[in-house]
């Protein structure tokens, strides 16, 4: 309020209360819009970084099960 002092502007005890709480609202509803995006955006990339570790997981479990595959079926001839 030290600026509407400086500017010689005037307000009445209502009105000083309304801006007052009009700021308020104004910046708590900012917060909110700015968590919501937030959260939306983390989220988001949370399911893309899973998307990329399960296709790398994806490829090494299918690269162990051809070797466990691989190992059953020469288990015999590597004792010998």
């Amino acid at each position: 309020m030290l600026v509407l002092k400086s500017l010689d502007i005037d307000l009445t005890k209502s009105e000083t209360r309304t801006l007052l709480e009009f700021s308020l609202l104004y910046s708590f509803l900012v917060f909110v819009i700015i968590g919501g995006v937030s959260f939306t955006y983390y989220k988001f990339q949370k399911d893309l970084m899973q998307q990329e570790k399960r296709h790398v997981l994806q490829e090494y479990s299918n690269d162990l099960i051809f070797q466990l595959k691989d190992l059953h079926v020469n288990f015999d001839s590597e004792k010998n």
